[in-house]
């Protein structure tokens, strides 16, 4: 939808009108202000010609009370019209807010990964006050207007229809001189607005990383972005107000000159006898009305083309298609008895030329403990995202006890479905909300038994406010152990036959990581647990783990069977193996061997190993912390010890080159050639890295010629691989 104050009048006055009660009081209201205040120049008329000749104060006494009469009667059209426009608008705002919102709820996947939170949360608040403000204070106004315009018109055509349509006809010239102008307002509004989402999303991500700024001294940049932005802001509101404000004035002198030319042409009429001195008086009073309305429309504009922009900005939400998935089947599911199937499927995201599953079939037994591990982007998430429903597949089908999951209502499989994700997503309320929000019906006497099951109900009631204890935003009060034993009682007091995991306990500390896992274990009974995980440590006792790589299923067993496979499992086993990090996570060692095992270091002595392991230092990194930016010196060599990062390129949006996670380096390119990175890296959730500084790196490869020269080459493949 494009701004035009035309989509936005329509849009508005069928909102009104949906409110036909209100909508007509509003109009009464209009209409008497608009009849009085016609009076007072028609009174003037039969004063000046009638009265005061005759001097009949009878006469002029009826008139002052006419007078008396109109005013009060405006004052009072003028409350029922604040009434009904204030309700109108409330309830206006409100129906589109509350459409958004559910339009945003449904959207597709897609949606949430494209769009920024700060610019979403604008159109919710800033565009909807104004539009809330141009219903109240300019839609009543110009319908009084517009009204004002062709109710003294139509008088001032019975009075000297002659100069009556010449004023008429000039009228709409004023207006038009202005609307090249308010055209480039307009566009300069749009982007004023989209500044000011901006600035939005900058002010909520340094809440957010509040902790990460403050560590890092980072309020000085911060403060520069924000000033940066703000600027741009700065510019655009005073190029789209300055735009606003000429449009009146252009109007404004337009209807300056017809004023003149009525006056002018009015009384040359009473020179030649052609009207009475009181018509003239009482032709001008009206010609004032109008003139008054028409350039008091022109003045508006700014505002009208201001609701109109927010308006158009809100569009895009409420265009949002719900996601296809959510239209489902009608069929009814019965708890999970057999088992789950993937029967050959495949799955590509929306406009990507290549898929991401490709020919998975995979059976997940009832009440067995199955784990998706692999690589990533080797596709495990998108399958739990698949039996989950938010995904739909491109080809092939998943069967739940033998029925086809795209036959069944999303609503049944959600039924006996819950989800502990990384990213706990606790809303800022009490614990006892936050558990009921697995099951809304549930009574505190469930929430209690779903904590204990949790093992998280001794420690709530050691709280002060025990079950009310309000959590903050995203549970910001709590450990991240507590956070998740939170969520993981929020699953459990649906009591699910199917609980899937995601990344669970990636996020915590090594013993938070420990409890964590064991009460899920302790929990397992009944259910069918599901879990997705990049640390393989925490599956090992599972029942069975699936093993993805390039969307593919490759290997599938228990955890002894899949090492004594020596594959792709394996092969990430001895990658994750070697680390010691704390329980509170705060420092990381590696063993000798597992040096031993990164290509370069494989030909070295265990004295330079030991050495080496020493000398690697442990540094923390937050979520959404940068670890370097592209251009920067190569200063370090990394190693993950728990975490995940990102390479990547700067970009709208950033290019993501690579993933690394446990067990994984990087770094020691730029340390051999010496020049420039090539690539900024940031961390995608809190992380540990072991660290080797360029001058204890050069000191090793000086200590070992022949790791130098393994370095170089094992440098050169890696370049040579992109």
């Amino acid at each position: 939808m494009k701004p035009s104050i035309r989509g936005f009048l329509a849009w508005a006055t069928a909102r009104a009108l949906a409110r036909p009660g209100l909508a007509a009081a509003g109009l009464v209201g209009i209409v008497v202000q608009v009849a009085c205040s016609l009076a007072m120049p028609l009174t003037l008329e039969y004063l000046i010609d009638d009265v005061i000749p005759a001097q009949d104060l009878g006469a002029l006494a009826g008139a002052v009370g006419i007078v008396a009469a109109a005013t009060i009667a405006y004052f009072l059209g003028g409350l029922t019209v604040d009434y009904a426009s204030a309700r109108i608008a409330a309830e206006t705002v409100g129906d589109l807010r509350l459409e958004m919102f559910r339009r945003v709820q449904s959207a597709p996947g897609a949606f949430f990964v494209t769009r920024d939170e700060g610019e979403i949360v604008t159109r919710f608040g800033t565009d909807c006050v104004t539009i809330e403000a141009t219903i109240i204070r300019a839609l009543p106004v110009a319908i009084r207007r517009c009204l004002k315009i062709v109710f003294a018109g139509a008088v001032l055509c019975t009075m000297e229809w002659r100069v009556a349509l010449l004023v008429l006809a000039a009228l709409p010239f004023t207006v038009l001189l202005s609307r090249p102008i308010g055209r480039r307002g307009t566009a300069a509004d749009v982007e004023r607005k989209d500044g000011e989402g901006e600035v939005a999303k900058l002010v909520q991500e340094s809440f957010a990383s509040h902790v990460v700024v403050r560590a890092f001294e980072l309020e000085a940049h911060l403060a520069d972005r924000f000033a940066s932005a703000l600027d741009r802001v700065r510019v655009t509101a005073a190029r789209s107000n300055l735009l606003y404000a000429t449009t009146g004035s252009v109007s404004s002198l337009g209807i300056a000159i017809l004023e003149l030319t009525v006056m002018g042409v009015g009384a040359f009429v009473v020179v030649q006898g052609g009207m009475t001195v009181g018509l003239l008086v009482a032709f001008l009073g009206l010609f004032r009305n109008v003139s008054s309305a028409a350039r008091g429309l022109t003045e508006m504009m700014p505002t009208l083309m201001n609701g109109g922009t927010s308006l158009a900005r809100t569009s895009d939400l409420l265009a949002l298609v719900p996601a296809a998935l959510d239209a489902g089947g009608t069929k009814s599911l019965s708890p999970l008895s057999r088992a789950i199937a993937f029967e050959g499927v495949d799955f590509r995201y929306d406009g990507q030329p290549s898929l991401t599953l490709a020919g998975v079939d995979l059976e997940i037994p009832a009440q067995r403990r199955v784990a998706f591990v692999g690589r990533s982007g080797s596709g495990k998430s998108t399958t739990l995202a698949l039996l989950m429903r938010l995904q739909s597949p491109s080809a092939g089908r998943l069967t739940f006890d033998g029925v086809d999951l795209g036959d069944v209502a999303p609503s049944s499989l959600r039924a006996q479905t819950a989800v502990v994700l990384q990213d706990t997503g606790l809303f800022d309320a009490t614990i006892r909300e936050n558990i009921r929000c697995g099951r809304l019906d549930a009574d505190d006497a469930a929430i209690e038994a779903a904590a204990k099951k949790a093992r998280i109900h001794d420690v709530i009631v050691g709280f002060d406010d025990g079950y009310d204890t309000v959590v903050g935003p995203r549970g910001t009060r709590l450990s991240g152990g507590q956070r998740q034993r939170v969520a993981l009682a929020r699953a459990l007091v649906r009591d699910p036959s199917l609980l899937l995991l995601d990344e669970a306990t990636s996020a915590l500390d090594p013993a938070a990581e420990a409890e964590v896992n064991d009460t899920i274990r302790a929990i397992q009974g009944g259910q069918t647990v599901v879990a997705v995980t990049h640390r393989l440590n925490s599956v090992v006792d599972y029942d069975q783990i699936v093993v993805f790589d390039a969307g593919r299923v490759v290997e599938q067993g228990t955890h002894d069977a899949l090492l004594a496979a020596d594959g792709v499992y394996a092969e990430l086993w001895a990658k994750q193996s070697g680390f010691v990090v704390k329980d509170d996570g705060t420092e990381a060692r590696v063993t000798p061997e597992r040096l031993q095992r990164i290509p370069f270091l494989a030909v070295e002595p265990r004295e330079a190993l030991e050495s080496l392991a020493e000398d690697l230092r442990t540094v923390r990194f937050a979520a959404g912390e940068r670890v370097f930016e592209e251009g920067d010196a190569g200063d370090a060599f990394y190693l993950v010890a728990r975490g995940r990062l990102e390479a990547y390129h700067e970009g709208e949006p950033d290019e993501v080159l690579s993933v690394m996670e446990d067990g994984d380096y990087f770094g020691e390119i730029a340390l051999v050639e010496r020049g420039a990175r090539t690539a900024s890296v940031r961390a995608v959730t809190d992380c540990l890295c072991l660290v080797l500084t360029r001058a204890k790196f050069e000191r090793l490869l000086a200590d070992n010629p022949s790791l130098s020269r393994e370095v170089m080459g094992t440098a050169k493949r890696r370049l040579a691989n992109g």
